[in-house]
């Protein structure tokens, strides 16, 4: 197994980083993936599209695309010790949504690990910077 998270960000998006990033989620995952696994957060379902052995992965326009807010966000904290997070786009003034959403997730786990004594959340993200 590859050394935990040893590269963050992988970039720019090519067919070996991709490669690498799927290699990392399947070693932390054990392979035992489960799939369209749905959070209950407020008495509605927050899907994750893939998770497994406290690990889960998202793209950004499921995870910063969505109406979601920070209680979703908390929740993925508490569940999940670590969250890959890929397709991450270059972001301007017309996609300020879904970086408000990124940054208020981001904010969200230094909360969480505040109040869980968690030292701190993993994240794994293959990004473009086109």
């Amino acid at each position: 197994m590859p050394r935990a998270l040893s590269k963050v960000y992988y970039h720019p998006i090519t067919p070996e980083n991709r490669l690498e990033f799927d290699k990392l989620f399947d070693a932390m995952t054990g392979g035992d993936i489960e799939l369209d696994r749905r959070l209950k957060v407020w008495g509605r379902d927050l899907l994750v599209p893939a998770s497994g052995n406290g690990v889960a992965r998202f793209t950004f326009e499921e995870f910063c695309g969505n109406a979601l807010s920070a209680a979703d966000y908390l929740e993925v904290t508490k569940e999940f010790g670590t969250v890959f997070i890929e397709d991450i786009p270059l972001m301007n003034l017309n996609s300020k949504d879904k970086a408000r959403r990124f940054i208020t997730f981001i904010d969200g786990t230094s909360t969480a690990s505040a109040r869980t004594q968690q030292t701190h959340l993993d994240f794994a993200v293959i990004c473009s910077m086109l």
